[in-house]
């Protein structure tokens, strides 16, 4: 899932491993909350915050597994070519495997358009 749009003003991430985070996260976005089985999958969301055009977009490294947690990774990229002259909040929501033990999230950084 992701957006141009309804995202936060400033940058940040949100997990949601339980009902009720994963309902938090889609009002947060201003969206009634699509299924996902919350017994088998958590979920990372990640604001890029408040960008000067559209086309900026968040990409989902691929998970480490570190013993029982997880360290999910994610980048923002700034768009490449012409992008849209609006002020833009982009986000983006990814489904991983559930893991026994905790979920850390880190940015990497971000890539610059070639």
């Amino acid at each position: 899932w992701k957006g141009q749009d309804g995202g936060p003003i400033d940058a940040g991430t949100f997990v949601a491993a339980d009902a009720g985070s994963w309902t938090r996260l889609w009002l947060i976005l201003g969206q009634d909350a699509p299924t996902l089985d919350l017994k088998k999958y958590f979920a990372v969301a990640v604001y890029a915050g408040e960008r000067p055009t559209g086309g900026w977009t968040i990409e989902f490294l691929d998970p480490a597994p570190k013993g029982p947690d997880v360290f999910v990774r994610y980048r923002i990229k700034e768009p490449a070519g012409f992008s849209t002259q609006a002020i833009a909040q982009p986000w983006k929501v990814r489904a991983f495997a559930r893991v026994k033990g905790k979920v850390f999230v880190e940015a990497a950084p971000e890539l610059k358009a070639k």
